[in-house]
């Protein structure tokens, strides 16, 4: 007798079947350095520090975005590996990174003056539009 490929029940256990020949291992990766250290961050501080500041300790940025009150957001960004992961089975393997975009951001005021600094981590999900405007609404902007 045949199996019933329509069956659900015969479904699932080919599935399960086929699933515990299948092997899956996820590495983390310890923390790696980010683009900028924390001591090269601290040294620019809210309300003191400016735009020609920023640029001579982090040079130019990979996005400048104006927010609707015409403020500046500095955008220097960077991908952060997490893990890695590996899954085998069946005399074949499949591998790859998992890995986060992380960005520091700098909010200067009218006066090109820091008015905020912090590194964040953007969702995969969300586009970098949607991130600033969540970062902003953070803190009340």
């Amino acid at each position: 007798m045949t199996p019933n490929l329509c069956d659900k029940s015969s479904l699932l256990i080919i599935l399960i079947v086929s699933l515990l020949g299948l092997q899956a291992c996820i590495i983390p990766i310890p923390w790696a350095s980010d683009r900028f250290s924390i001591d090269q961050v601290s040294t620019v501080t809210a309300g003191l520090s400016n735009k020609d500041e920023v640029l001579g300790k982090f040079g130019k940025p990979d996005v400048i975005w104006e927010t609707e009150q015409k403020e500046d957001i500095f955008i220097y960004k960077w991908e952060r590996l997490r893990a890695l992961i590996f899954i085998a089975g069946a005399g074949a393997a499949a591998g790859g990174g998992l890995a986060t975009d992380e960005a520091l951001l700098i909010l200067f005021n009218r006066d090109n003056c820091v008015k905020r600094i912090e590194k964040a981590t953007k969702s995969a999900f969300e586009s970098y539009g949607d991130f600033l405007t969540r970062w902003l609404g953070q803190n009340g902007q």
